[in-house]
């Protein structure tokens, strides 16, 4: 009964660790960078597909969607990036080594540069003739997207059904533009 009791002790202390790292500020600056890596890539599919980090721990549910290309989770992504930046802020810069410093200047800069982007998010031009997002779904679809198992073509099938949702989002946000 001793063992079982320090076992269940040490699975809560770990379980309150990850709970803590992944939803307040992480102990570490070394953990801070790695909650927001995960944070920024787990809502993006497509670069999932192409990173292709997941696969080999037989997860690759991420291959049947695509990256939510409506305005709103583009909005909601841009939150996620101004409270990690307020994380990253918010550490201590006087206790960093010179290689930390380093790492929380090109973070800082990297996540500051997409939260001031926000007000030039409706100023491109993503269906064009040559590099539009359209291009870049085929591409995804023929270049990166493996196809080795039934359950990577059934993944492969739903994501090719689902091409004019993404299609219909992209265009939702420009005909919105042109109210704006």
């Amino acid at each position: 009964l001793g063992s079982v009791t320090v076992l269940g002790v040490l699975v809560a202390l770990a379980t309150l660790f990850v709970v803590h790292t992944l939803f307040f500020k992480p102990v570490t600056l070394g953990l801070f960078y790695n909650r927001t890596l995960l944070v920024q890539i787990w809502d993006q599919p497509e670069l999932l597909t192409i990173l292709r980090i997941l696969e080999p721990y037989g997860i690759n549910g991420h291959n049947a969607r695509w990256n939510d290309a409506s305005d709103a989770a583009t909005l909601q992504q841009l939150a996620k990036v101004r409270s990690e930046l307020a994380v990253l802020r918010s550490y201590d810069r006087s206790s960093q080594s010179a290689e930390e410093l380093v790492s929380t200047d090109v973070l800082a800069w990297f996540l500051a540069n997409i939260a001031e982007d926000e007000q030039y998010r409706l100023h491109d031009y993503p269906v064009n003739q040559i590099f539009g997002m359209q291009s870049g779904m085929v591409e995804l679809m023929t270049e990166n997207q493996q196809v080795n198992s039934a359950t990577d073509a059934r993944n492969y099938l739903t994501r090719l059904k689902a091409f004019g949702r993404k299609i219909d989002q992209v265009l939702d946000t420009q005909i919105g533009r042109a109210h704006v």
